[in-house]
């Protein structure tokens, strides 16, 4: 049995098509799954609104104190 870690994009997450689920579930049958998800829509939404600027580079959010604050409140509330 393998320990297997997944990550899934938060979008995906609340979108999971079927095909996906019944893959995932088959490899859930002999490994053990690990699944990971995000929080970047929810979050650039929530800094927009808070009037936080994104900053990204290379593709990459930068993370400013209030970007974490933010980020924190999301994913505690998503638990």
């Amino acid at each position: 049995m393998a320990t297997i870690l997944i990550k899934i994009g938060g979008d995906m997450a609340k979108n999971m098509p079927a095909a996906l689920l019944d893959q995932l579930h088959q490899l859930q049958s002999n490994n053990q799954l690990i699944i990971v998800h995000g929080a970047g829509s929810d979050i650039t939404a929530a800094c927009e609104q808070a009037g936080i600027l994104e900053q990204r580079v290379d593709g990459l959010r930068v993370t400013s104190p209030e970007t974490l604050k933010i980020a924190r409140e999301i994913n505690v509330s998503n638990e």
